[in-house]
């Protein structure tokens, strides 16, 4: 029996698709900031899954996504902050959002993209202490006020062209 393992990819909105100075091709505006039509989507084309992992409610989600105007949705919305453990002891911001992909992992583990303008080196280290070297990951922070550029996702592409695979389910 195969078990899918396309990498996953977990994806912030604010300061990653939605920034105050997009990549200046075809730039659209929410509220006050902007995305990039032409970033959102080669995003939407790389041949990966994609999770939203933001603290925007799914209502929010789904009027962004309609703004987007794909033929399919960008992400799917199945991950929130209601149902991560951020509790009073978390030491970093991001930490609801790891215990949230490491659930996710737990449940089907395969090679993963985390894109968040937050990820520092202390969540870095903390990503690479949970997931082994067996683990293939990708983390990206683009910077806050530019979010995704080329150059990300030519990074994002080839991890997901390295690590496209069927493998055989014990």
């Amino acid at each position: 029996m195969s078990k899918e393992r396309n990498p996953e990819i977990y994806l912030d909105c604010d300061g990653v698709i939605l920034s105050r100075e997009p990549f200046e091709n075809e730039i659209q505006k929410v509220g006050i900031d902007n995305w990039s039509e032409h970033i959102v989507r080669r995003l939407a084309d790389v041949a990966a899954h994609k999770t939203w992992l933001t603290t925007w409610g799914e209502s929010e989600i789904t009027q962004l996504e309609k703004n987007f105007g794909l033929a399919e949705t960008l992400a799917n919305y199945r991950l929130s902050r209601s149902s991560g453990c951020r509790g009073f002891g978390s030491s970093h911001l991001l930490d609801w959002k790891l215990e949230l992909i490491d659930r996710d992992q737990k449940d089907n583990l395969r090679p993963f993209v985390w894109i968040d303008d937050n990820i520092d080196d202390e969540m870095r280290a903390k990503v690479e202490s949970k997931f082994d070297a067996k683990q293939p990951h990708l983390l990206l922070s683009p910077e806050t006020r530019f979010g995704l550029q080329p150059e990300h996702l030519d990074a994002v592409e080839e991890f997901v062209k390295n690590h496209q695979q069927n493998t055989l389910a014990n």
